[in-house]
Order: structure tokens, then C-alpha cells, then sequence
């Protein structure tokens, strides 16, 4: 079980390493507050109670649910471009902080437990002891 615990642990290691990775998981954090006002819009739009439906599609002659869908559509359409653009972003910046001597530390992986390693211990580990 240990040997498996430390192919798992080097695994992660490397992966958590990677610069495209990295990238990838910044250029998402970017677009959370995005995608809560795009989800926010459609929550607010698909709310499941009859009397509010009416009163949302009546409000302002329609022009409240118009602009709703609008932010919905909006976020939701164009959510490809924005990731790739982000995470280009990202990557640009991780690439320039290696080169000038700036090494990110391995904070993602002491924040996020695998439920194949429980009884694993290290030093540091913060508030999961």
C-alpha cells in the first residue's frame, strides 16, 4: 500500500509541477467570477415556482428575462474563448516567474486531500492534521 502511496505521491508531484497544468488550473480560477454572474442570471431565470415565472416574464415587459438570457447566453458563448485566452495568459506569466528565478511552491496539493492517501503525514500540512 505504501509503494502505491508514493507512485500516486510522485505522480501528483509531477503533474502538479507542470507549467501547462498550472496554467490551466489559474485560467480557470480567472473565470469563476464570470461564470457566477453568467450561472447567477440563469438561477435567477429558472427559479421553479409558478407565480415567480410569470412575474419575471411580465416585469418591465420582458425586457428583465431579455436581459437575463442575455448575460447567460454571453457568458455561456463565449466561455471557450476566455478559457484559452486566460490560461495563455497564465501560462505566459508562469513561463516569465521561471525565468526570472520566482518558483511557486506546492500550496494545491496541501489543500486537496486524495481519498488514496489518508494516512499520509508531512510536515506543514496547516489546518488537515
Amino acid at each position: 500500500m505504501k509503494k502505491m502511496e508514493n507512485r500516486v505521491l510522485k505522480a501528483t508531484n509531477k503533474i502538479e509541477k507542470s507549467c501547462a497544468f498550472g496554467a490551466i488550473r489559474k485560467g480557470m480560477v480567472m473565470l469563476i467570477p464570470l461564470l457566477v454572474v453568467g450561472y447567477g442570471a440563469l438561477m435567477i431565470m429558472s427559479l421553479p415556482i409558478a407565480g415567480y415565472q410569470d412575474f419575471i416574464a411580465h416585469i418591465w415587459s420582458g425586457h428583465v428575462m431579455d436581459m437575463l438570457q442575455f448575460i447567460y447566453h454571453g457568458v455561456n458563448d463565449i466561455f471557450a474563448v476566455l478559457l484559452a485566452v486566460t490560461t495563455s495568459v497564465s501560462y505566459a506569466l508562469i513561463k516569465s516567474r521561471k525565468k526570472s528565478g520566482f518558483v511557486e511552491t506546492g500550496l494545491y496539493r496541501r489543500w486537496v486531500r486524495l481519498p488514496v492517501l489518508p494516512d499520509v503525514q508531512e510536515s506543514n500540512m496547516g489546518v488537515f492534521r
